[in-house]
C-alpha cells in the first residue's frame, strides 16, 4: 500500500510489516507481528498457511498503519 508520500510503501508478510522507501529500496522500519511463531514455521509451511493474505490500511490522516492477524 502506498502512503501519502508516494515514495513510501508498506508490505506485510506472515511475521512482520515493513515501511519501505522506494528511493533507497530498503526498509525504513520493520515491526514483528507474530514473534512466537518462528518455531512453528516448518509446520505452517507444510499447511500452506504462509500463503495467507494479510492486509494493511492507513488511518484517514495517514499517520497510523493497521494490520490484522489470526484471532
Amino acid at each position: 500500500m502506498f502512503l501519502p508520500d508516494s515514495n513510501q510503501v508498506t508490505s506485510r508478510d506472515y511475521l512482520s510489516v515493513k515501511l519501505w522507501d522506494l528511493r533507497v529500496m530498503r526498509p525504513l522500519h520493520s515491526a514483528q507481528i507474530m514473534e512466537n511463531q518462528d518455531r512453528s514455521l516448518r509446520k505452517l509451511e507444510e499447511e500452506d498457511a504462509l500463503d495467507d493474505e494479510f492486509f494493511t490500511t492507513l488511518s484517514p490522516d495517514g499517520k497510523h498503519l493497521v494490520t490484522g492477524g489470526y484471532n
